[in-house]
């Protein structure tokens, strides 16, 4: 697998650049992006998912939102969404992508229990998925500030445990 990901929310304002950002600060000779399955292009980010990352040292200038597309799934390696609604509506934009798509909660779920590079977290995932399983989700934060606070906390810390699961297997190459 080629180092690419491609993760995806709603809007691409809130959860999706969170991942984009810290995910690409600690890799940051792969490939990484963001989209919405219901974006609108050329949004700022939420401030409060901007702050995040400048608090990081992880900004991401002249972000925009972008809409999910099948040029842009077909683009990554790894498509990685915040819900399993999120990847049924990317699926709808490219069924092809199924082999290589997975929540970024299914994604912390296998790093935790197995380790390995992304790509093999991701067939991990694919393997093992049945609908007993439960969601492990980072919902859209509807509401007010203290829900896009909460869905940005929950998504900094499942990339920050990829991350050092995927670090600790680049220490050993």
């Amino acid at each position: 697998m080629s180092a690419s990901v491609l993760f995806v929310c709603t809007a691409n304002v809130c959860r999706s650049p969170v991942a984009q950002g810290i995910f690409g600060r600690a890799f940051p000779e792969w490939s990484v992006a963001s989209a919405g399955v219901r974006a609108e292009a050329g949004l700022p980010m939420h401030p409060l998912s901007s702050a995040e990352l400048a608090g990081r040292g992880a900004e991401l200038p002249g972000f925009a939102s972008s809409p999910v597309t099948a040029h842009g799934m077909r683009r990554a390696a790894a498509v990685i969404t915040m819900s399993r609604a999120e990847l049924r509506e990317a699926l709808r934009v490219d069924p092809t992508a199924l082999h290589r798509t997975a929540t970024l909660g299914e994604v912390r779920r296998a790093a935790r229990e197995h380790g390995g590079d992304l790509a093999e977290l991701v067939r991990r995932v694919i393997a093992g998925r049945t609908a007993a399983r439960p969601a492990e989700d980072i919902a859209d934060p509807l509401g007010g500030p203290a829900a896009v606070a909460a869905a940005v906390a929950a998504v900094a810390a499942a990339v920050d445990e990829v991350v050092a699961a995927l670090g600790s297997v680049r220490a050993q190459r």
